[in-house]
């Protein structure tokens, strides 16, 4: 995994945000961790559902992880983790690197989730 500087978190959040899913980022892989939730309790009560999604961005050429919560409480989607307004998860979200993967360096399974049309244009 890289750090490129031009690829900051804002630039990738705007992009799984508002651009178009098919064209601006592709998911290509989902991991889920349901084994502690309860619908009871899934929102602040501790029993918590999890997943990661992988995207591939074409527009950098990079797979990005980005991390979700059922959790009504502050969770960093770029590290995966719970934090409190002010601390370094808050205060790093708009400004620095986001960590990538180079199209060179992603497993074989994400590279052929891509559409076919896009591994070419990477091949070449």
């Amino acid at each position: 995994m890289v750090k490129d500087k031009r690829i900051t978190i804002k630039k990738v959040s705007d992009i799984l945000n508002h651009g178009e899913k098919g064209k601006d980022y592709f998911p290509v892989e989902e991991n889920e961790d349901f084994s502690n939730f309860d619908e009871r309790f899934c929102v602040n009560g501790g029993a918590y559902g999890f997943w990661d999604i992988v995207y591939y961005i074409p527009k950098f050429k990079v797979f990005v992880r980005r991390y979700y919560t059922t959790s009504d409480f502050d969770y960093c989607p770029v590290c995966g983790n719970f934090y409190t307004p002010g601390n370094r998860c808050f205060g790093c979200r708009d400004k620095c690197p986001h960590p990538c993967t180079p199209w060179e360096e992603a497993p074989k399974e994400w590279k052929e989730a891509v559409p076919p049309e896009l591994r070419r244009e990477e091949a070449e």
